[in-house]
């Protein structure tokens, strides 16, 4: 299993933040729409996937999957509501070497549409967009 070591590594994450004395302690999984786009759903629910076949059939989106359900069973069984969360935030980056970037993933397209229109979408969920557009400015 070539992801065995960082699903692993993640549950070792999940173990220290629980292990923490301070309750403010949480741990982010940055996960991928890839965990559940094997599903029939014409919209993706932002939930936990409970069937494993809702992955596509490879194993990046298969060990994502897993590692998600490990988050989700912490939560569940584990006392660690609102500690362990599941992030599904697609592409951040482009290639380490020519820096070229999907430019059909969802980052992308928001900043040409920025581009373009001068303006950044509101989003409720994500309170620091502002910061985030100034840190990959950099």
């Amino acid at each position: 299993m070539s992801f065995g070591s960082l699903i692993v590594g993640t549950r070792n994450l999940i173990d220290l933040t629980r292990s923490t004395h301070r309750s403010h302690a949480q741990f982010y999984f940055c996960s991928s729409l890839a965990s559940v786009l094997a599903g029939q759903a014409s919209n993706i629910a932002e939930r936990p996937s409970q069937d494993p076949s809702s992955s596509s059939p490879i194993g990046y989106a298969q060990s994502k999957w897993v590692t998600e359900r490990i988050c989700n069973l912490a939560v569940e069984q584990g006392g660690m509501k609102d500690r362990v969360k599941v992030l599904r935030i697609g592409q951040l980056c482009g290639d380490t070497e020519t820096g070229h970037w999907n430019e059909k993933e969802g980052w992308p397209l928001m900043f040409h549409t920025a581009q373009s229109t001068g303006a950044l979408p509101i989003l409720v969920e994500v309170r620091c967009l502002h910061r985030v557009v100034r840190w990959i400015n950099r």
